[in-house]
């Protein structure tokens, strides 16, 4: 075999070596981190669920009364604004 070809074929050769033993080490993380998620940990896991959907409804909450009080402030601004008007209408009608 020419050295040449030994020369293009090594690089290539490494490169699927070390990307296959990348493979490896995120599977093997992988099944570790989802062991730990799923066995022995149930309780925790539901304790997490629960405690996101506590989390869920505290920020519907949240979000329905911000967006009560932002049409509160559109209204109040609305009001502000006409009487405004009212008054500079008033003030120029007397000169």
């Amino acid at each position: 075999m020419p050295p040449y070809v030994l020369d293009t074929i090594a690089p290539l050769i490494a490169m699927l070596s070390m990307g296959t033993m990348g493979l490896i080490g995120f599977k093997l993380w992988l099944d570790a981190k989802t062991a730990r998620l799923t066995g022995g940990g149930g309780e925790d896991v539901k304790r997490l669920t629960e405690s996101v959907d506590r989390l869920d409804e505290q920020f519907r909450m949240l979000h329905d009364h911000l967006t009560d009080l932002d049409e509160r402030l559109e209204f109040a601004e609305r009001v502000l604004a006409r009487s405004a008007e009212e008054r500079g209408r008033l003030g120029a009608g007397d000169r």
